[in-house]
């Protein structure tokens, strides 16, 4: 294999975002498991004739029907910025000077945007197997039936690696206005395929619902009559029938539309070795990003805007519109499904904890002044926890008393994340952790989390005080080691 294609996948999979975009899909893939006798249900077809969710074949179609729509868009978040992030570097403009060709250097970002995307596409897969091995261990099933649905995903995976890259190069295109073109392209695409069920199938819903009504036939004699996705409320009905999906069936309209995805994303990399810039582009953001740096008005308000800076854009507007939609839904909304995925959200804040200065050294000019060191991080502390309750809000005006176990969780997760990255120096320990909680939460383990357990609430008030003597602890340590 090309060394230059090597390089950028190695060089696209070791950042540290990435592997919390993979958490991130690991989490939504478990909240796409269709589930029966809940107010949520992710997908329901004719429930008035065939039981609901009562087979491991409804996983892997209930997950893909979700994830054709929400992987596709943040793929696109994660790889939009490839090519910048060569240009902010430097790694485009040697390349440039270099003996490279424009398709080769093109074509291995195509590769690397398709490797993320691979990568995130079998992390759903895993994700989607494990919840099959918990909900039904031991029920018979093809493994088509269970990969297939999810393989529809693929080619249009292969579009938006090329577009992603062609959104790049066009300069109409760079910046935000890309990443805007590419959410519209993916939501008008993917509701137009609902819509009529034919289209060219760049999400391949038109193919899940193919397969839908051809396992309903099967069963019935009949299309299916009655069909949602993501609703909310009780099933009025309930049937006696059971429903197996089949797996997705390679006719001469499905390998049609493969063919349309290949020439598409061969069309759009072509595209993009046309309008790539044949001289280095001058970086103009730095300077203003460096004023905005040097405008802080005391230390929680210039730890808050530090923490704040490292969020992307597109995560911050997704987050506030998900809190403010949390204080008009009823509870079992908010506990099942908000808070999941709020506290999925703001684990990118978290990742940061104890450890986020370490990145540009500021941490050793700290370390020099115990007190200086001591202010920062009570500050960096009390951003943290003032961020965490002001995220679980929603939950706690839901409570007619005050739930002080619950406040005593919303003060250990920060607490415990800055000792974490403190020992460890990094946030993949934070990172691991929250995930299996969360993961064990959806899964029936909700008492992790005490709304008004009392016992679990006072083993987070211990770990809370043995993440103070660590924090600490710790910090007198390193302030010693350096004076030495």
């Amino acid at each position: 294999m090309d060394e230059l294609i090597i390089g950028e996948i190695t060089r696209r999979m070791r950042r540290p975002a990435y592997v919390g975009v993979c958490f991130a899909v690991f989490i939504l893939t478990a909240l796409c498991v269709p589930t029966s006798g809940t107010s949520l249900h992710v997908l329901a077809v004719d429930p008035t004739i065939f039981h609901q969710a009562d087979n491991p074949t409804w996983i892997s179609i209930g997950v893909a029907f979700v994830m054709t729509l929400v992987l596709p868009m943040i793929g696109a978040m994660t790889i939009n910025n490839a090519l910048s992030t060569a240009r902010e570097s430097g790694v485009l403009p040697f390349l440039q000077t270099s003996r490279v060709s424009r398709v080769r250097l093109l074509s291995s970002m195509f590769i690397g945007n398709l490797a993320q995307l691979l990568g995130l596409w079998l992390v759903m897969v895993i994700s989607a197997g494990g919840m099959c091995l918990i909900r039904f261990f031991g029920v018979a099933m093809t493994p088509w039936q269970f990969i297939g649905p999810l393989t529809v995903l693929l080619p249009g995976l292969v579009v938006l690696a090329a577009l992603a890259l062609l959104t790049e190069t066009l300069p109409i295109l760079r910046g935000r206005s890309g990443s805007a073109f590419i959410s519209l392209a993916i939501l008008v695409t993917y509701f137009s395929e609902t819509g009529s069920g034919r289209v060219v199938g760049l999400t391949g819903v038109s193919t899940l619902i193919a397969t839908l009504n051809h396992s309903v036939k099967a069963v019935t004699g009949h299309a299916v009559r009655g069909v949602q996705v993501l609703g909310t409320g009780a099933v009025s009905a309930k049937g006696h029938r059971t429903l197996l999906f089949s797996g997705v069936s390679f006719n001469g309209q499905l390998w049609q539309q493969i063919a349309v995805c290949l020439a598409l994303a061969a069309l759009f990399v072509g595209l993009s070795c046309v309008f790539l810039e044949r001289r280095p582009l001058k970086a103009k953001h730095r300077q203003h990003q460096a004023k905005r740096d040097n405008v802080v008005h005391g230390l929680i308000a210039g730890e808050a805007l530090r923490l704040l800076a490292t969020i992307p854009m597109w995560l911050k507007i997704v987050t506030m519109m998900l809190w403010v939609i949390s204080f008009g839904v009823q509870w079992a909304t908010v506990t099942s499904v908000m808070l999941p995925v709020l506290n999925l959200l703001a684990i990118a804040l978290l990742v940061q904890a104890g450890w986020g200065i370490n990145e540009n050294k500021v941490a050793d000019w700290l370390s020099l002044s115990s007190r200086r060191m001591y202010q920062h991080r009570s500050a960096h502390i009390v951003v943290l926890i003032a961020a965490n309750l002001l995220l679980n809000l929603p939950v706690l005006i839901h409570f007619t008393h005050i739930s002080w176990p619950f406040i005593i969780w919303c003060l250990a997760m920060p607490l415990l994340a800055v000792a974490s990255g403190q020992i460890v120096g990094n946030g993949r320990l934070t990172e691991s952790l929250v995930v299996v909680l969360w993961f064990s939460y959806l899964n029936g383990k909700t008492t992790l989390v005490p709304f008004t357990q009392v016992g679990t609430g006072a083993v987070y008030a211990g770990l809370t005080l043995i993440a103070i003597l660590v924090i600490f602890g710790w910090n007198c340590f390193k302030v010693r080691r350096v004076a030495v």
